[in-house]
């Protein structure tokens, strides 16, 4: 199987840029740490419910999407923006409640 998660190749085609630096260059990297967030807040809503995804698989991609928003919003010039703070460590908060429970419930045998 390939990669899914991180950097999986129908988002890094020949010729071209990563297609989320692409976004960055088109739309900021502000708007693109407010989209990962979202993109993250989706993959926990579906999780495991798309067919051909796991739970796990999505709630990597979710972490994937968490960690690109964290990396480039501690050097951000907008990082003192109290109303992107707020949205990235919720959104952040949420996914690790999710996380682990989903690890959790697996160590448990649910």
């Amino acid at each position: 199987m390939s990669e899914q998660v991180n950097h999986p190749s129908h988002y890094n085609q020949e010729g071209r840029k990563e297609c989320i630096d692409e976004m960055v260059e088109k739309y900021g990297v502000n708007h693109t740490i407010l989209w990962c967030i979202m993109t993250a807040d989706k993959y926990m809503y579906r999780a495991g419910a798309k067919d051909g995804n796991s739970e796990e698989q999505d709630l990597k991609k979710a972490m994937w999407y968490i960690q690109w928003a964290r990396e480039h919003f501690k050097d951000n010039e907008y990082a003192s923006s109290a109303w992107l703070e707020a949205h990235y460590y919720k959104a952040a908060d949420k996914l690790l409640a999710i996380i682990q429970d989903y690890y959790d419930r697996h160590q448990k045998g649910e």
